[in-house]
């Protein structure tokens, strides 16, 4: 939960200094900072592993003043509470199904999702009729990316030292690759600033591959073995517009 605090912390920072840039009621070209939440289900290869999943991020990307290309970056880092594949299977005990821990008393290690993709994009908007103070329309994009995903072990109770960080990487089926990310959606530009989001959904689609040369639980690999892995996720997100100069000074 320290993370989605920070996260929280630093967006209300963003938005009290932002304050101050949101004076002007006209259309400008901006550095767009977005910042998002995503739910998702995933599918393919990832489907055997993982389910459902959360997630939050960032990024940048320039707005043209008229209806052009977008272009920018996003970071999306995604987590979730339900492993399929019990890696710790065979180390834990018949009964009960924990672990021993070094001190000898029985522990649990809890298996995590985690993962990211990162992309660069560029898109643009199919507009809806222009009003006084704002723009809207379908908004549209297609990324291409790096797409990271892997199992993590929780051993909230400092018990089971015995699992130091190599033998964790023979064990957390670490699979990376390239991704393409298409958009669809609906955004909302207001021209002074002050109210910009978006939502829509949002597929990744993954060409990975395991990056780990052995699996100690079942002794054997699957390194070098392609992937087909995808996420389907509903984002939410709002931006803080940064203008680059006044309407009154732009070339229509």
């Amino acid at each position: 939960m320290n993370h989605i605090k920070i996260y929280f912390s630093l967006f209300l920072l963003c938005v009290f200094a932002h304050q101050s840039t949101v004076a002007q009621t006209a259309p400008r070209p901006a550095i767009m900072l977005d910042i998002h939440n995503l739910v998702g289900q995933v599918s393919g290869d990832m489907a055997k592993r993982y389910s459902g999943h959360f997630g939050i991020g960032g990024g940048l990307s320039y707005q043209p003043i008229k209806n052009h290309f977008q272009f920018g970056a996003k970071f999306s880092y995604f987590y979730g509470r339900t492993v399929k594949e019990d890696v710790m299977a065979p180390f834990r005990t018949a009964t009960d199904g924990l672990l021993i821990g070094e001190d000898r008393f029985l522990a649990e290690m809890r298996l995590r999702e985690r993962g990211f993709n990162a992309q660069l994009y560029t898109g643009g908007i199919f507009p809806f009729p222009e009003r006084a103070t704002f723009r809207h329309g379908i908004k549209w994009q297609l990324g291409v990316g790096f797409l990271q995903h892997k199992i993590r072990m929780q051993d909230e109770a400092k018990a089971l030292r015995q699992f130091t960080t190599d033998v964790l990487k023979g064990l957390d089926r670490m699979c990376n690759g390239y991704s393409i990310v298409p958009f669809l959606g609906y955004e909302y530009l207001s021209y002074n600033g002050r109210i910009n989001f978006y939502f829509g959904l949002e597929p990744v689609i993954g060409f990975t591959g395991s990056r780990r040369t052995w699996n100690y639980d079942t002794n054997t690999t699957d390194f070098g073995v392609k992937r087909l892995d995808m996420l389907w996720n509903v984002k939410v997100g709002w931006y803080l517009p940064f203008f680059i100069e006044r309407a009154d000074q732009v070339d229509y």
